[in-house]
């Protein structure tokens, strides 16, 4: 049995309100991507971990945090060190903790499901389904009705390209159906959602397509390009059922198939395939990337939670020598925007999920890579109040016309929410009344303030020469 080794684990909680909010950043010299989140009746955080030395096979882990940012158990699920593990999704069924996900040889992968009991994470079962096909890509895994899981993902052999595959056990590890379809290699299966009536599926595929199957999982119908969301670079799209006639879908919007200015869309849709509201958010000439594993989530009706994260270039997205930025959109029942937050600009971040929180926030889970080593990505998760909020270092200070400043004190960078799009001109002064910077900027942006020494600073925010506030925030 291999065992892994942490070099370091900091954490930072801090209450706002009664609202539990933290940091937590785990750092070993392991590659480590955070899979899943659930939040327990207790109020602890659960994460499934694919943890991964370099030219090693990886490892499922579990770590469960408290509401206060604290690590209370750090466990290596049992496993096969011939296989790797992909511990893809977490559920709980009265006391027993149930994850599912792929174990793996080379590129030939298989559904993994295992039990554990919540209180220790004790093994009570771990099953590989060796007897159906291989999934060369695991894409998704939802629960559905009757506590089954439908497997999504895709293959390829010697007499097809690539071939569908979905696959559908019980809560207990009982396969129920295994089928392969044959598709186009630009429409591969991307997510999956349940038909309200539970007559069958709605399969999202990476190309923008849904293809309607049966109960029996057999293809109905394929309806071409209903979103305008495309796979990019193995990241996914996230779908959410809202009630018995719509659903929410969130990935990555271009206008153009293959332009690198991309954003993070998020549309309400009929389950006959008619747009009823959408949203983007991201920057002009940047590239903005939905969650990888989970980019949508709510618990409320009026706190939809929809993630990714942003980067300069185009490229690889899951490392880079230049800082990111995890950004994170709450919305209304109509995808309003309540309000757009940035997290992040000290080192490069990756989003796996959001996890809509039963106290009205937030959890994002991630990687935070800080320049140093290779592959050596720690584990981020943020906790977020209602407000999108950290800590109490994060209180706004409001100027004269109620203008949102984030963070504050602050380190790296600053934000200007003023509640309306738009771009505005921007002065700050140090304590002697000396310009120290002057630029134009848009609303709720991070602003790069890791040039300006520390002290207390006034800043003036215009718009056509019309002042739009004024007040001070302290750079540390």
């Amino acid at each position: 049995m291999k065992y892994i080794i942490s070099l370091s684990i900091l954490f930072l909680s801090i209450s706002i309100q009664a609202q539990e909010t933290f940091e937590f950043i785990m750092t070993n010299l392991l590659f480590e991507s955070p899979r899943d989140v659930i939040e327990k009746d207790n109020g602890n955080f659960l994460v499934t971990i694919l943890s991964q030395n370099i030219d090693e096979n990886a490892r499922p882990m579990i770590l469960e945090v408290s509401p206060e940012g604290e690590l209370i158990q750090n466990i290596t699920i049992p496993y096969n060190d011939t296989l790797s593990y992909d511990p893809y999704r977490l559920q709980m069924f009265g006391d027993t903790v149930v994850v599912i996900g792929q174990a793996w040889n080379m590129s030939q992968g298989y559904p993994w499901y295992c039990t554990l009991r919540s209180d220790n994470m004790s093994l009570i079962e771990s099953r590989i389904f060796w007897n159906t096909n291989p999934i060369s890509r695991l894409t998704d895994i939802q629960k559905i009705s009757g506590d089954r899981y439908a497997f999504v993902g895709h293959r390829s052999d010697t007499t097809s390209y690539f071939d569908g595959r979905i696959i559908i056990i019980d809560h207990q590890g009982t396969l129920l159906n295994d089928k392969t379809y044959s598709v186009d290699s630009v429409f591969l299966p991307d997510a999956i959602l349940e038909k309200s009536d539970h007559s069958g599926f709605i399969l999202k595929g990476g190309g923008g397509e849904i293809i309607l199957l049966d109960n029996n999982i057999e293809v109905d119908t394929v309806i071409y390009a209903p979103y305008g969301f495309y796979d990019h670079l193995h990241l996914h799209n996230t779908m959410k059922r809202w009630d018995d006639s719509t659903h929410l879908i969130s990935g990555t919007y271009t206008m153009l198939f293959g332009d690198d200015d991309k954003s993070i869309g998020i549309k309400k849709v009929r389950h006959a395939n008619e747009v009823i509201n959408d949203y983007v958010f991201g920057t002009p000439d940047s590239l903005e990337i939905t969650a990888i594993n989970q980019s949508l989530d709510f618990l409320y009706p009026d706190k939809i939670y929809c993630g990714g994260w942003q980067r300069e270039i185009e490229g690889e997205p899951f490392i880079s020598e230049l800082p990111g930025w995890l950004i994170l959109s709450q919305l209304d029942e109509d995808l309003n925007p309540n309000w757009t937050r940035y997290y992040g600009g000290d080192a490069y971040y990756v989003m796996s999920g959001v996890l809509a929180t039963r106290d009205g926030g937030c959890l994002i889970y991630g990687n935070r890579y800080d320049f140093t080593g290779i592959f050596e990505y720690d584990i981020y998760l943020l906790k977020v109040g209602p407000n999108g909020l950290l800590t109490s270092t994060e209180v706004p200070e409001t100027g004269t016309s109620g203008i949102t400043v984030y963070p504050n004190p602050a380190t790296h960078y600053m934000v200007f929410d003023t509640g309306v799009v738009g771009q505005y001109d921007l002065l700050i002064f140090d304590a002697l009344g000396k310009v120290v910077l002057s630029q134009q900027i848009p609303n709720n942006h991070p602003i790069d303030i890791r040039h300006l020494p520390t002290g207390t600073y006034t800043y003036l925010l215009t718009q056509k020469n019309e002042i739009i506030g004024q007040g001070k925030w302290v750079k540390e």
